[in-house]
């Protein structure tokens, strides 16, 4: 799990983000970020309902995605807020799968040092 921290969880953040931040989009991932003035970055996942109905299929995704950021929280660059929105294609694929197209989707929207 994320240190409290190293997440978003605010409203007004959120509303911030969607309206001010620049997005990103890579297949599975739709990547929304902005600067903050924080000396780490944030995170937030979001998993809809649209994309699954099942919510052990979603906190799986969620828990996975987290563990992957925690993990490698040092890798991406500091002072940013970052919502990744998952789709539909990604739920199912495995750890390493998951692993591999979140640091794509970041690498491409040039958030990783």
């Amino acid at each position: 799990m994320l240190a409290f921290r190293s997440r978003l969880t605010k409203e007004k953040d959120f509303k911030k983000i969607n309206r001010l931040g620049r997005p990103f989009f890579s297949p599975g991932f739709r990547v929304k970020f902005l600067a903050n003035n924080l000396k780490s970055s944030r995170f937030a996942i979001v998993i809809s309902t649209k994309v699954s109905k099942k919510a052990t299929q979603r906190n799986r995704t969620r828990r996975q995605l987290q563990e992957i950021i925690r993990l490698n929280q040092t890798k991406v660059k500091p002072g940013y807020d970052i919502v990744i929105s998952v789709q539909p294609q990604v739920l199912g694929k495995s750890y390493q799968e998951l692993e591999a197209k979140i640091f794509a989707a970041l690498n491409k929207s040039k958030l990783l040092q």
